[in-house]
């Protein structure tokens, strides 16, 4: 998808007009020899050869061609300095596919530092000298915004017409499909891009409709999610949503779900990514709300206009900035991802996470049910809670901790004989923790659940039917 260098049987094409312009030049031979060598089979010694005969134009007459083809032989021997330099040379005296090349080697910071600016400059400039290559990397700048280049959907249509590079109508077709800086056109979309594409709508409208008015409303303005490690812990499940590249129109969305978990013993908190039928759980490094990665990456679905383009891409996380956000009196947890695409050496498109905390049993990961949840909350004169009380089969106990606490929970006859324990001893963050208890195996009657709490006991009796 990005602009890929031009490969030695292409490039021989382009040059043809170059070397009609130069038939007077003393070095139409040493350039035919070198394309010889650089057309055959791609080995060091055929490099050397072409070294050998465009060194001599090069330092005797400037030839701009010379300069180009041999910067060009340089990158494949992955001198990518000396091969900007030569690519420089040659783009200063006009010639059109070195001014292009220069662009890219801007764009991409191969042999210097990257400038987007001055890669737009050099791609404008072999616009004017006729490189439809350059015409079209015009218009992807623009249609993604790179750098300090700003994102412009109508500058990027307005490139992509005028080139007639191919690559440049499937992102022209791209634009009409979805409205982007023009006017939604699937008549146009479709002759551009063939009938590979489809105008389905692949996600609920309703579901992204909401996730526009959480993403909207403000933060809750925390000034450090993770100092409070219950207000992470625990498992979070929504969304990840692909945004366009303009960062405010959602156009796909796939389930995500993240584990929070501090470790008791160690006090390091772990982060457990789930999605895309990955489970990821790599190191990182955290600064107030933001958790910084160095080997993270996500294979994520890639939805593309054309079938022969790829459905999936590699996306390296650098970056996740967190916030919290109260939305029609739910919280949700925020995340904008910073991440780049390793395989075109580009950013990726915006992404942003939306999450909403799941309350789970203590002794499972099986998620407590609303019902069972309103129903326990109810029960606010109580420290500990059933639901359903009396039980039939299987049973909720709840309880909340204002402060980290040894605890113990048992379940026995009133006697205190047969005890059952739910929860052997050990220390609890602060917090609110739910216990499924299977009692399918218990008679009918009535039973005492204990919870010690320190060394305070807290008793309440219950009833199986």
């Amino acid at each position: 998808m990005n602009v890929i260098k031009t490969t030695w049987i292409a490039l021989c094409l382009v040059v043809t007009t170059s070397q009609a312009q130069q038939q007077q030049n003393k070095c139409d031979y040493n350039v035919d020899q070198a394309l010889t060598y650089l057309k055959a089979e791609s080995t060091k010694s055929n490099y050397q050869k072409a070294i050998k005969s465009l060194e001599p134009c090069v330092k005797e007459t400037n030839d701009p061609l010379a300069q180009f083809l041999l910067g060009k032989v340089y990158a494949e021997l992955s001198n990518e300095k000396k091969a900007f330099k030569l690519i420089k040379l040659a783009a200063k005296q006009g010639l059109a596919e070195a001014q292009a090349e220069l662009g890219i080697y801007y764009k991409y910071g191969f042999g210097c530092n990257q400038n987007f600016r001055k890669a737009v400059k050099w791609f404008k400039k072999a616009n004017k000298s006729g490189s439809n290559l350059a015409t079209y990397a015009l218009g992807y700048i623009y249609y993604k915004g790179f750098g300090d280049v700003q994102q412009n959907y109508r500058k990027a249509v307005k490139w992509f017409k005028k080139s007639n590079y191919p690559m440049a109508k499937y992102w022209l077709g791209v634009c009409y499909k979805n409205g982007y800086g023009v006017r939604k056109n699937l008549n146009k979309a479709a002759a551009l891009l063939g009938t590979e594409f489809t105008s389905k709508i692949d996600n609920n409208t309703e579901n992204l409709k909401h996730y526009a008015e959480v993403l909207k409303a403000p933060s809750d303005g925390n000034a450090s999610l993770f100092a409070n490690e219950n207000t992470l812990s625990g498992i979070w499940k929504g969304s990840l949503l692909f945004n366009d590249w303009y960062g405010t129109r959602i156009e796909h969305v796939i389930p995500i779900e993240i584990i929070f978990n501090k470790n008791q013993n160690t006090e390091l908190l772990t982060v457990t990514w789930k999605l895309n039928h990955q489970e990821l759980n790599k190191e990182f490094s955290q600064i107030e709300n933001t958790l910084y990665y160095d080997n993270m990456v996500l294979n994520l679905p890639y939805y593309p206009s054309k079938k022969e383009l790829p459905k999936e891409l590699n996306h390296k996380i650098n970056s996740i900035d967190f916030s919290l956000k109260n939305f029609k009196e739910n919280n949700y947890l925020i995340g904008t991802i910073q991440s780049t695409i390793p395989e075109w050496k580009e950013k990726s498109m915006p992404f942003k996470i939306i999450l909403e905390k799941k309350t789970t049993f203590a002794n499972s990961n099986e998620e407590v049910s609303k019902e069972a949840l309103e129903a326990i909350t109810g029960e606010t004169d109580k420290f500990i809670k059933f639901y359903p009380n009396p039980f039939i089969e299987d049973i909720i106990i709840s309880y909340a901790l204002d402060s980290k606490s040894n605890t113990e929970v048992k379940l026995s006859n009133l006697d205190g004989s047969n005890a059952k324990t739910i929860k052997t001893s050990s220390i609890q963050p602060s917090g609110t923790y739910h216990y499924y208890l299977d009692g399918s195996d218990i008679k009918p009657g009535m039973y005492l659940v204990s919870i010690k709490v320190g060394s305070e006991i807290k008793t309440r009796i219950v009833v199986k039917k």
